[in-house]
């Protein structure tokens, strides 16, 4: 009865004028003590790895990972770095500042996974050398925290954070891919949030208040720790029912206990109780400014998008059709000379919620698309400049454009005209799909096929590991700055037998890395079902075939030999039922409700409207 009342319980409960800075106190010293625990535990891996005793080594992982788990929060707000190296992907790190070169090979507690799991490895030195570096990280996080106090404003902001990375990563199996502990791990993580939400929130929190709150973690975890098995994990309904209801008691502690959180720019507004929440992701943080972009500006850059003045005779909407969603409905579109472009046109709604564009990702932001697409040979074959002197000399723009950058001179600047596009693209936000009104309170928005649909996406299927939850994009949660590249091992065309790869080389071109030979960003899943065909070159014509090409284990299960495939090569063994239900529910992933007439207003109806299967 009391997680029913947490919407309420704010009015029963004073608000104090505390000190916003004050330390977080006992959490404080708690947090000290887990490191400590963690250190021991990670000890107590040493030492098992050192008898070369399988059961006994994989326990002890399993308990440090767990030790890890309860820390997890504050060593991710605070030290992300140092985290990362901890329990970050198995993958190679590329440098930023010079993404040419290979940093250096994975480690942490995932790479110690790949070593023990399903079997202890026969290369027991280097084991106990991953060990050691893993020991080592964790020793400068109880380093760094004797000299980092926490406060009760970060505190929260750490937990609102860690519980959505356990819907988008934990509960996906992300970093627990090989011995499949998500659940366990992920009731270890709720509980450790649940004493940090209420240590935060001190006696300025009334009992009524404290002891919903308590509950409603503790019902969590009691959920998640209860799960028979990975597979059969009902994941919709914990996001729901239980993980939904968390992020709405850390809101109404912070508010109890007059905490306001850091206005910092952030993709998921502080603003926006959970992530599921209408409006709660700020496409402004992904833009050079991170300001909201004028509907003036927005509604000039509508009418350049479809103006072929544009491009010298041919639009952005010549391509990126709104009555197919912003896509083409081609493999490849038709260049401008005639043939075909490289590569397939993908949708640009939600396209501003990502930090990259293009699928090798070759720009960090819109404006930059739009100037490259502009000087593309293949597709306008025209300059910044010489269209802004075309929309100049038209005598359609010049008001609009001063009136939209606020100024009196009628000279249209190259800037401006890169801003304008990327301002509208930026504008077609679509993040009311079925699944988002389902998640919502609308319980007639989902069928029982498209909820274990979910299930399957989130869980056997793997796909919420790289299509990361609720965006169902690349953008990799929870705080955004970074997008997800994958070698898949895409073929030229759909086989099943004897394929080969695509030549397109994707990221590789841009700095040739040989890490990213054949690596392509991955892309949104929302409107997937109106978008076809699929992959950088149209590959796959249906979503049938692009989930019996991952149920294959990717290129590596249609013959297709890559040393760099990122895609696990084993078969994910979907049933015909299970992969139905997968594609059902990227059905209820369609939202082009933005739309107000025509072909794409019917979409967003057929989006909208309650399928059953």
């Amino acid at each position: 009865m009391l997680l029913k009342l947490l919407p309420v319980l704010i009015a029963l409960n004073g608000v104090s004028s505390c000190d916003r800075t004050r330390r977080a106190g006992s959490e404080d010293v708690a947090y000290r003590r887990n490191l400590v625990a963690l250190e021991a535990r990670v000890d107590e891996l040493a030492a098992a790895v050192g008898t070369n005793r399988e059961a006994r080594a994989q326990n002890a992982f399993l308990n440090a990972r767990l030790a890890y788990k309860r820390v997890e929060h504050y060593a991710e707000h605070y030290y992300p770095a140092t985290a990362r190296l901890i329990n970050g992907p198995a993958i190679a790190e590329i440098a930023d500042d010079d993404p040419t070169k290979t940093v250096k090979p994975p480690e942490g507690f995932q790479v110690v996974e790949a070593l023990l799991f399903p079997e202890i490895t026969r290369d027991t030195a280097m084991l106990r050398v991953e060990v050691a570096v893993l020991r080592a990280n964790v020793t400068k996080l109880i380093t760094f925290a004797a000299v980092t106090p926490l406060t009760r404003e970060n505190s929260l902001d750490a937990a609102r954070y860690q519980l959505l990375r356990i819907g988008s990563l934990g509960i996906s199996g992300f970093d627990s891919p090989i011995a499949r502990a998500s659940m366990r791990e992920a009731a270890a993580s709720v509980r450790a949030v649940g004493i940090t939400v209420l240590a935060a929130g001190g006696d300025d929190v009334s009992p009524t208040l404290r002891k919903a709150v308590s509950l409603a973690f503790d019902n969590a975890a009691r959920v998640l720790a209860g799960s028979p098995d990975f597979d059969s994990f009902d994941r919709l309904g914990f996001i729901r029912d239980q993980l939904m209801p968390l992020h709405r008691g850390v809101e109404l502690v912070s508010k109890a206990a007059d905490l306001e959180l850091e206005a910092s720019p952030r993709a998921w507004r502080t603003a926006a109780a959970t992530p599921y929440d209408a409006n709660a992701f700020d496409v402004s943080f992904f833009s050079p400014q991170r300001a909201a972009d004028s509907p003036l500006v927005v509604s000039l850059g509508e009418s350049l998008f479809h103006d072929p003045l544009l491009g010298n005779g041919r639009s952005c909407a010549s391509c990126h059709d709104p009555e197919r969603a912003f896509s083409d409905g081609r493999r490849k579109a038709v260049a401008l000379a005639g043939g075909v472009v490289e590569r397939n046109t993908p949708t640009i709604i939600n396209a501003g919620l990502q930090a990259g564009s293009f699928y090798d990702l070759r720009t960090a932001y819109l404006e930059d698309q739009v100037a490259d697409v502009l000087q593309s040979p293949l597709e306008m074959n025209t300059t910044l400049a010489a269209a802004a002197a075309r929309l100049e000399t038209s005598g359609l723009y010049e008001d609009r454009f001063a009136a939209a950058f606020d100024r009196e001179s009628s000279t249209i600047g190259t800037r401006e005209v890169q801003s304008a596009v990327a301002a509208y693209m930026r504008s077609l936000v679509a993040l009311n799909a079925r699944f988002d009104q389902y998640l919502r309170g609308s319980d007639a928005a989902l069928s029982a096929a498209e909820r274990r649909g979910f299930n399957t996406f989130m869980g056997k299927g793997k796909c919420g590991t790289c299509h990361f939850s609720p965006l169902f994009s690349g953008a990799v949660p929870p705080v955004y700055n970074d997008v997800d590249v994958e070698v898949l091992g895409v073929p030229e065309r759909y086989d099943t037998t004897g394929a080969r790869i695509d030549p397109d080389e994707g990221r590789y071109r841009v700095y040739r890395n040989p890490l990213h030979r054949f690596a392509f960003r991955t892309p949104t899943l929302r409107n997937s079902a109106v978008t076809a065909p699929y992959m950088h070159n149209g590959a796959f014509e249906t979503l049938e075939e692009v989930v019996d090409f991952y149920n294959r284990g990717g290129g590596a299960g249609i013959g297709i030999k890559l040393e760099n495939q990122t895609l696990p090569p084993e078969p994910l063994n979907l049933t015909p039922r299970e992969q139905q239900e997968l594609i059902a529910f990227l059905h209820a992933l369609t939202d082009t409700a933005y739309a107000s007439s025509g072909a794409a207003g019917s979409l967003a109806v057929h989006g909208s409207t309650p399928r059953r299967h």
